[in-house]
């Protein structure tokens, strides 16, 4: 049965919460960027960065008649006849080059979980269980910022889009915002062969960069599908990439 695959996933509840599944304008704005990919390897090139990143997955239950007779080949993992379906994670973390990660995971939707602390540390990984820390079976960082970043930014063309200067938190930042572009986001999230990675290929996209730099400050991704008997898929993924370069930020095992 077609299912939802993502290498890495954070516990088991929220692997089992995902498999359930199956049952104003001024100033002079910043020159155009020419490939928005780059901003991701400038984001790596600082070495260590906090980020935030979150996503958003909602299915409204198919309202009116409900043909059950369409299950897809093979057949979705949501079905016409499931009920509503909401679910949602926030990894709010610190990064440290090459491959070190402190973050926070809080996990919402139908069904609510306690907030998840990780240190990753190559193949040494923590995680914190009531206020004590205990080695973890070594596994994928889960939604790695540069990896998202990738993911969200990748086959984006930012050429021809003449950007709008803003302010956030008192920094002048230029936005650039594309409607109903394809690419590949979904599949390299979620996998080719799950529902998202069938269904979801057109994305509108913003990005928010300081005009003093070429590192993304702030994007956000949005996706609307709909399965063959009806029902809506909705996908939104918001990345945030701040304090890049600091000193302060410094990954070390939990003590």
């Amino acid at each position: 049965m077609g299912g939802w695959h993502r290498r890495g996933l954070v516990t088991a509840p929220i692997f089992l919460a995902l498999a359930a599944l199956a049952a104003c304008n001024g100033g002079t704005p910043s020159p155009a960027v020419t490939s928005a990919v780059d901003l991701c390897d400038t984001a790596s090139q600082g070495e260590r960065f906090r980020y935030q990143f979150s996503y958003r997955l909602e299915s409204p239950k198919q309202e009116g008649d409900v043909d059950t007779t369409i299950v897809g080949d093979p057949p979705f993992a949501l079905q016409a006849g499931n009920a509503d379906f909401l679910f949602g994670q926030t990894f709010d973390g610190a990064f440290e080059s090459p491959n070190n990660v402190d973050v926070t995971v809080a996990t919402g939707g139908a069904e609510a979980f306690e907030d998840a602390h990780y240190i990753y540390m190559g193949a040494d990984q923590w995680v914190n269980l009531q206020g004590e820390w205990v080695q973890a079976t070594p596994q994928d960082i889960p939604f790695a910022p540069l990896d998202m970043c990738n993911a969200i930014l990748s086959g984006l063309d930012l050429s021809g889009v003449a950007p709008v200067s803003e302010t956030i938190d008192g920094n002048k930042v230029a936005r650039y915002e594309v409607e109903d572009v394809e690419l590949e986001t979904a599949v390299a999230i979620w996998s080719a062969p799950s529902d998202p990675g069938r269904l979801l290929d057109r994305f509108s996209v913003t990005v928010w960069l300081p005009e003093d730099e070429d590192a993304p400050l702030r994007m956000e991704s949005r996706a609307v599908g709909a399965y063959p008997y009806g029902r809506e898929l909705i996908m939104e993924l918001t990345l945030e990439i701040r304090d890049l370069g600091a000193d302060d930020i410094k990954i070390e095992p939990p003590v």
